[in-house]
């Protein structure tokens, strides 16, 4: 019976382990950040009597938009409408509150405390209410007021989360002969950009372009780039391969088409694979990126293909092409 206890025990903790991950770092998209959905285990894996309900009632709700693009002068006021359904067969309670949020070279994300972040809008940001009730099916329209600072200039972000808080009703598994008792809670996050009206600065740099080989074998081009503007930069990027002579060979496309977005003051790393049938001989990288700008933003490096091996030499050139 311990040991039995015991197991049980250890697979709630990996589910609440494989939860918190999750919350912590989710992927974004390279041209634009979506809103998602995000439902937790909160109370895993109880083995049911034989009294435990059965699956037939369930909460769930959903979110429209889940983003919101705004464009408002420095020191006025902009309305945005958010519409919430429950799409369940129980009533439900939901709680709103904003959280902030920073990316990694990857795009990545990780949650932080308000109040962290030089350009969250979540201090203009005002709610009508910060709980709700639903009854099933039932649909609310929210009202979020934006009214950034006076001195305000470039792009702001933050997020909106919807949360349930009703005490959820469990959901019967089973597994190896055995019953259990799943509880989960739906949680929601939406986007709310904000770019102050004609006050954007764009600019990019190419901070570095590197030719790495790959334990797998595989040999990747590396491209990292730094938004030094105030303002959201979507980007393209591409790598192209030339010869001495200046000559190309190929045109490499990361994924996503190359497409990708930057915060301001933040950076993001692309890559491409090189073609493993690339012939021997020396050739130019050259990393190129379009962030909207007057110019296309490039940087260089050397790549060396010998019959045998991939080797690179340190970074020769970046500039604008």
């Amino acid at each position: 019976m311990c040991s039995e206890r015991t197991r049980v025990q250890s697979e709630i903790a990996h589910q609440r382990d494989e939860a918190a991950r999750t919350q912590r770092r989710l992927p974004l998209p390279p041209n634009r950040v979506h809103g998602w959905r995000n439902v937790v285990g909160i109370a895993a894996l109880l083995v049911a009597s034989s009294l435990a309900s059965p699956r037939t009632s369930y909460a769930s709700f959903v979110v429209s938009p889940m983003e919101h693009h705004l464009t408002i002068g420095a020191g006025s006021r902009e309305s945005a409408v958010l519409s919430i359904r429950n799409s369940g067969d129980r009533p439900l309670s939901l709680r709103l509150y904003l959280s902030d949020s920073v990316f990694d070279f990857d795009g990545g994300e990780q949650d932080i405390p308000l109040d962290r972040l030089d350009r969250s809008c979540a201090p203009w940001v005002h709610l009508a209410s910060d709980l709700l009730d639903l009854a099933p099916g039932e649909m609310r329209q929210i009202d979020l007021d934006v009214a950034p600072a006076e001195d305000a200039v470039g792009s702001y972000w933050t997020k909106l989360y919807i949360e349930e808080v009703s005490v959820p009703q469990p959901m019967v598994e089973e597994h190896q002969g055995r019953r259990y008792e799943v509880f989960m809670r739906q949680r929601m996050g939406v986007r709310i950009f904000v770019d102050i009206e004609g006050t954007a600065v764009r600019d990019l740099i190419v901070t570095n372009v590197n030719v790495e080989l790959r334990d797998e074998g595989n040999t990747e081009v590396v491209l990292i780039a730094e938004n030094t503007g105030n303002s959201f930069l979507n980007c393209s990027g591409w790598f192209e391969l030339r010869t001495s002579r200046g000559e190309r060979v190929d045109t490499l496309r990361p994924e996503a088409d190359g497409r990708f977005l930057v915060f301001p003051g933040g950076s993001r790393m692309v890559t491409a694979q090189v073609p493993p049938d690339l012939g021997p001989g020396t050739y130019t990288v050259l990393a190129v990126v379009d962030y909207g700008g007057e110019n296309l933003i490039a940087g260089e490096q050397v790549l060396t293909v010998s019959p045998s091996q991939t080797r690179t030499t340190p970074v020769v050139a970046s500039g604008a092409p």
